[in-house]
This record gives structure tokens, sequence and C-alpha cells, in this order.
């Protein structure tokens, strides 16, 4: 084998070569495009999973205090409808400020909902 020979099945190696470094630096713009999307997605979701924890955080909250505002106005209207109203309408006015705690308590439980699930 001569030179001439060696020399020309060298160079259709060194074009193939040379021409899959072309292909390959021409897909790695794609590639971080696909990367940078990708980067997007997943950071759209680490909010959305936060928003939605924090709207649960939000609700269960919510409860607590509805709860314990529950309790602390129901002993307290309770000492004061004993000590004012005659023992005839105590149970009607207890069971007013009951309802009347339970309906602000529900409607902010439902605005809550419908807020998480609206969007």
């Amino acid at each position: 084998m001569s030179d001439d020979d060696q020399t020309t099945a060298e160079s259709p190696m060194h074009d193939t070569s040379t021409q899959h470094t072309d292909e390959s630096a021409g897909d790695e713009p794609a590639e971080r495009a696909n990367d940078a999307n990708d980067d997007e997605e997943s950071s759209e979701l680490v909010s959305e999973r936060a928003r939605r924890y924090f709207d649960y955080a939000v609700l269960v909250a919510l409860g607590v205090l509805g709860f314990v505002a529950l309790v602390q106005f129901y002993l307290s209207a309770s000492n004061a409808i004993n000590r004012w109203i005659s023992p005839a309408y105590r149970s009607l006015f207890q069971a007013a400020f009951n309802l009347a705690v339970l309906l602000i308590t529900g409607a902010a439980i439902s605005l809550q909902f419908r807020r998480m699930g609206g969007e």
C-alpha cells in the first residue's frame, strides 16, 4: 500500500469525524433549549406544589382558628346569656349565637375551598 492510498483511506474517515463533530455542535443549542424548558416546567411544578401546600395550610389554620373561636365564644356567650337572659329564653339565645359563629366559619372555609378549586 502506498502513501497515496493510505492518505485517501484516511481522508473519508477524517471528513466523517469532522461532520459528526459539526452535527453534535449543532445539536447542543437545541439540547440547551430543551434543558431550559425542562427547568422552567419543573420550577412551575414546584411553585404550583408550594402554592397548593400553602392553600392547605391556610385551610387548616382557618379550621383551627374557627374551632378555637367557636369554643371560646360559646363559653363566653353562655356565661353572658346565663347572666343577662331570663331562663325561659336562654336556649334560644345560645342557639342563635352558635349558629352565627358556625355560619361565619363555614363561609370562610367555603371561600378557601372555592379559591383552591377555581384556579
